[in-house]
């Protein structure tokens, strides 16, 4: 067994330790002899030949290995503060003072041997070091001189560091006599040390591999601290792992668009690791989560520097780890109540109107198909708890609004002329399914009275808007939304020859047409017919939603009627085309079968009763008030009818019902 001779004491300064250790020398010690052989090692590490400062801590660190398991607790503590922590100490010292980037590289090697070598140290003896009773002092001078080696700038450097750390920590484990001070250290070096580029070194790819290990160090730390991990630690966190994700740096070869780099990958596993059990934590969270989901974008505006990632598939990742955290605390009010869940569908948002006008969106699902389908999930997810909760009025509307823009931007699309028929029908197709979603969860919500008539209307305008199938002209549309609405309804433009171009995604436009005709039902025929869009969620108190409903649904049925009052008698034998054809017929069927409630129709200064009253007519059967609006415009066009029998049937069907209930 190795062990200091007892005049050689713990106290005092290293200087007299070697002076006690030469004394106990020259009386025939052994050790101590032993131990002044490393002690001149020690002076050897800062050589300024590499090949002599490398063979010394090699040298150290073989004999430490060889040595020992028969070394005692005394000579191991005098060995630490006495061999180690100087030979740390003196690289600690110079780095700092090195200007020279050549300089700094040709130390990297050294640094790298005295990791690897305190890296085996505390694989081979961590039970005898962690039983040392100056343990937690000791660990904290080593950390303190592991920060300068940080703080040299070369990102080569930093990256063996946090992974020597890291390697050290893995031996903490299990180990129940080590307190949490030690691990609180390793937190505090992992805070305040981000590689972040210097004035020398601007980011580069090396960059990243520093800030995958910095990274990745924070796993060992977290599930060292465990239980005693507190709320302000994991807001730094989030804080410092958001950082990295800013530092990245576009790869030389290769691209993140369809895939994430490993950079991307370790900072969400590390978000998906952390700790939300906390009051503000699952805010932070989503906040930060919504931020990455809009990354591409930034990136979009950012031409100043063509290194930065494109984040695409990064974005779609925290898409979906931001569904799950939403998922997690949908139960938790504060969410609601505070802009956490706002941020969150904003951000998708801006994902969704992105469509078909940012490029690149990365392999399927696309960026923007991905952000619609995690958004209508989340809602899907808190609208119960939304209900539950009886947040305020103002806070209630604007997670309406939110949701109603969100419906919006799934409705809209601005078809590129290059987009095949193919690609639009498959998108189509999904965006069919969104919205058929969204109304069915939508609707019984909005019938609440507690909901906002600004809020409503934006609904309304929105599906009048999204219904059309021909772009009508301006002087036929009023603000939208306004009150106004019917105020220029037996108004007729001038005829014209040309073609009115469709929209492509008809679909859609059919969809939110005839949501606006099942908004305005009476809640009997509701009972009495499967919609399409919402049957299964029907709420008799959506009375002041479909009172609104009903101006917007007797404007838009009447501006194929005036097209077709405008363009017909120019025609002459030419057919009708058959888009402005089929819209006019689903129009004339729809109107025949609706039935709407004489309370609902709201006096809104928007044409009601007054202009009704100057087309002479006034219906008996109040289910069918809406046909006073139309049937003006209905019969015009029926004395413009051709030879379409189709048409003129279906324009005759309708007075027959006007004339029938007068």
């Amino acid at each position: 067994m190795l062990d200091l001779p007892s005049d050689c004491g713990e106290g005092g300064s290293r200087d007299e330790f070697v002076h006690l250790l030469v004394g106990a020398a020259e009386r025939g010690s052994n050790t101590a002899m032993w131990m002044i052989a490393q002690l001149r090692l020690v002076s050897m590490t800062s050589d300024i030949r590499e090949d002599v400062r490398n063979g010394a801590v090699h040298t150290i660190f073989r004999i430490l290995d060889s040595c020992g398991d028969r070394m005692s607790e005394k000579i191991w503590d005098a060995y630490i503060r006495s061999v180690l922590l100087p030979m740390l100490e003196n690289h600690s010292r110079v780095l700092p003072k090195f200007q020279d980037l050549h300089e700094l590289t040709s130390m990297e090697p050294t640094l790298k041997v005295i990791l690897q070598g305190l890296n085996g140290t505390f694989a081979t003896s961590f039970e005898t070091l962690a039983a040392l009773p100056a343990f937690e002092e000791i660990w904290g001078t080593l950390l303190v001189h592991l920060k300068a080696f940080l703080h040299s700038g070369a990102y080569s450097v930093n990256k063996a560091v946090f992974d020597s750390v890291a390697q050290m920590l893995t031996s903490f484990e299990g180990k129940d006599k080590i307190g949490q001070r030690p691990v609180r250290d390793a937190l505090e070096l992992w805070i305040q040390s981000i590689p972040v580029p210097t004035e020398t070194m601007t980011a580069t790819n090396a960059n990243d591999d520093a800030l995958v290990a910095y990274v990745k160090l924070l796993q060992p730390i977290c599930r060292l601290l465990s239980e005693h991990i507190e709320a302000q630690d994991i807001l730094t966190i989030m804080r410092n792992l958001g950082l990295c994700i800013e530092l990245s740096v576009a790869a030389s070869y290769g691209s993140d668009i369809d895939t994430t780099t490993k950079l991307q990958n370790v900072v969400l596993q590390g978000f998906g690791n952390l700790r939300t059990d906390f009051k503000g934590v699952p805010l932070a969270m989503i906040a930060q989560l919504a931020a990455f989901t809009v990354l591409p974008y930034k990136q979009q505006n950012n031409h100043q520097n063509p290194k930065q990632c494109s984040f695409v598939a990064f974005a779609k990742k925290a898409m979906k780890l931001l569904e799950i955290t939403l998922a997690k605390h949908a139960e938790n009010k504060e969410v609601y109540n505070t802009k956490g869940y706002l941020a969150a569908v904003f951000a998708l948002n801006i994902s969704v109107r992105g469509k078909y006008q940012v490029e690149p969106q990365g392999k399927a699902p696309a960026l923007w198909l991905q952000a619609a389908s995690t958004a209508v999930s989340i809602v899907e997810k808190t609208t119960p708890f939304i209900q539950d909760f009886q947040l305020d009025e103002p806070r209630l509307n604007d997670i309406w609004s939110a949701t109603l823009e969100l419906f919006d931007a799934i409705a809209h699309a601005t078809l590129p002329v290059s987009l095949n028929n193919l690609d639009i029908i498959s998108d189509e197709s999904f965006d069919i399914q969104a919205l058929q979603k969204l109304c069915s969860i939508m609707n019984p919500c909005l019938a609440s009275d507690r909901i906002s008539s600004k809020v409503l209307d934006s609904y309304l305008a929105s599906l009048f808007t999204n219904s059309l199938i021909h772009a009508p002209h301006t002087s036929e549309l009023p603000s939208l939304p306004g009150d106004q609405l019917l105020k220029d309804l037996y108004k007729v433009r001038f005829g014209r020859t040309s073609d009115s171009p469709f929209n492509r995604r008809i679909r859609v436009s059919y969809i939110c047409l005839d949501e606006l005709f099942s908004l305005a039902m009476t809640h009997e025929q509701h009972s009495g017919e499967r919609l399409e869009v919402h049957s299964d969620h029907l709420n008799p108190g959506h009375g002041k939603l479909a009172q609104m409903a009903l101006p917007y649904l007797v404007l838009r049925c009447a501006l194929p009627l005036k097209s077709y009052i405008a363009d017909q008698p120019l025609r002459g034998r030419m057919p009708t085309p058959q888009s402005q054809r089929l819209e006019l017929l689903h129009i004339l069927g729809k109107i025949k079968t609706l039935r709407c409630d004489p309370s609902r129709l709201a006096s809104q200064g928007n044409g009601g009763s007054q202009t009704v009253n100057s087309g002479h007519i006034k219906i008996s059967d109040s289910s069918r008030r809406h046909l006073e609006w139309l049937a003006p415009l209905v019969n015009r066009a029926l004395g413009e009818a051709g030879r379409d029998v189709e048409v003129r049937d279906a324009l005759r069907s309708v007075m027959d019902i006007v004339i029938g209930v007068l």
